[in-house]
C-alpha cells in the first residue's frame, strides 16, 4: 500500500474537522460532546463523545487512500434538522503537493461563524440525523 502523504494527511484532518463542526453548529449532538482540540489546522471542535469520534474518525481514515490517489472528487455530509436539510459539499481537486492550512482554517472559522446568529431549536424540533456521502472518480489508465 502506498504511503499516505501529509497532504492527504491534513485532507483527513480537515474533513474530520468540518464534520464535527457541522455537527456541533447543528445542534445534532448535545454541546458538551464537543470540545476544542489543538492540531495543525489550529483549535478546531471534536466530539468527546466515543462513538461518535470514533465513527468519524473511521470514515474519514477509510478516505485517505482514496484521497492520496486522487479519486475522492466530493464528501458530501447531508443534515436533517429542525425539519429541514442541508447538504454541505466539499470539492477535492487533484492533490496539490502541499496544502494551504490558513486557507483549511478560514473555511472551518466561516463554517462555525455562520452559525452563530442561527436561532435556538424549539423543544419539539423533529428528530436529526446525518449521513455522508462519497463522489469518486474513475481510476486513470
Amino acid at each position: 500500500m502506498p504511503q499516505i502523504s501529509e497532504s492527504t494527511q491534513d485532507l483527513v484532518l480537515f474533513l474530520q474537522s468540518v464534520i464535527f463542526t457541522v455537527l456541533k453548529v447543528h445542534g445534532l449532538y448535545a454541546a458538551q460532546s464537543f470540545q476544542r482540540c489543538r492540531l495543525r489546522l489550529g483549535d478546531v471542535w471534536w466530539s468527546n463523545c466515543v462513538q461518535v469520534e470514533d465513527y468519524v474518525t473511521k470514515l474519514c481514515e477509510s478516505l485517505a487512500p482514496a484521497i492520496n490517489r486522487g479519486r475522492v472528487q466530493a464528501v458530501r455530509l447531508h443534515v436533517q434538522a429542525d425539519g429541514g436539510g442541508q447538504c454541505y459539499v466539499l470539492c477535492f481537486a487533484k492533490l496539490p503537493s502541499s496544502l494551504d492550512l490558513a486557507e483549511m482554517r478560514a473555511v472551518l472559522a466561516r463554517l462555525e461563524m455562520a452559525f452563530d446568529e442561527a436561532p435556538a431549536l424549539p423543544s419539539t424540533a423533529a428528530p436529526s440525523a446525518w449521513r455522508v456521502t462519497v463522489e469518486t472518480r474513475p481510476p486513470e489508465a
